[in-house]
């Protein structure tokens, strides 16, 4: 069973099936629902247990869904991507010719044709996965690449060896480098990872 790292917050990093689809959590809301997740496949329909407008990332097909529906009944809606640019104005018609003095008529120009409206640039994800590794008995501080500007959102135990101490983690972004420090190293022969959640900017 993954020990609890961060009392201040409702964070866990077990795995749980639910609906036949394997369920990562990430942060659970104040009334202990699902608030955000990854999912390996899409979320499960029509569960208990999410929280209104929970956010989950299907890993397997890429792709980023927010509970539509409500806690006792979930429904996943896919977040959209960029609009669609608006269609040109459509061009002026031609004036008619005059009539001609032997009766002939005169043909009137014919009206430009619109510019084609720009196509909505696509939205983007919002969320990137930094991993940290702690070890031994004196490691009480990893680092890991991550895009400038973003902002840790929570983090989950992911890889667990021996029984490292149970310590609390203070998460810290300078430019394009995220450090985790530790409370306590975990332990002569322990280890522990993390995986930490940042919003991007």
């Amino acid at each position: 069973m993954s020990k609890i790292i961060n009392r201040s917050v409702l964070i866990a990093g077990d795995r749980r099936t639910i609906g036949g689809i394997v369920v990562t959590v990430i942060e659970y809301n104040a009334t202990n629902k699902i608030s955000r997740c990854t999912t390996a496949g899409t979320p499960p329909a029509s569960e208990v247990g999410f929280a209104l407008l929970a956010e989950a990332r299907d890993t397997t097909n890429k792709k980023l869904y927010k509970n539509t529906g409500s806690v006792t009944s979930s429904t996943w809606t896919e977040f959209a991507t960029g609009d669609t640019g608006a269609t040109g104005a459509g061009g002026a018609t031609g004036s008619t010719g005059a009539t001609g003095a032997a009766g002939a008529t005169g043909a009137g120009s014919t009206g430009a044709t619109g510019a084609t409206g720009a196509t909505g640039a696509t939205g983007p994800m919002d969320v990137e996965v930094v991993e940290l590794a702690f070890s031994g008995a004196a490691m009480v501080a990893a680092s890991g690449a991550c895009t400038s500007g973003s902002v840790p959102v929570g983090f989950y135990a992911s890889a667990v060896t021996g029984e490292p101490a149970n310590a609390h983690m203070v998460l810290a972004v300078s430019g394009t480098t995220l450090t985790g420090t530790l409370t306590d190293a975990p332990g002569t022969g322990d280890a522990i990872t993390y995986k930490v959640n940042l919003k991007l900017a």
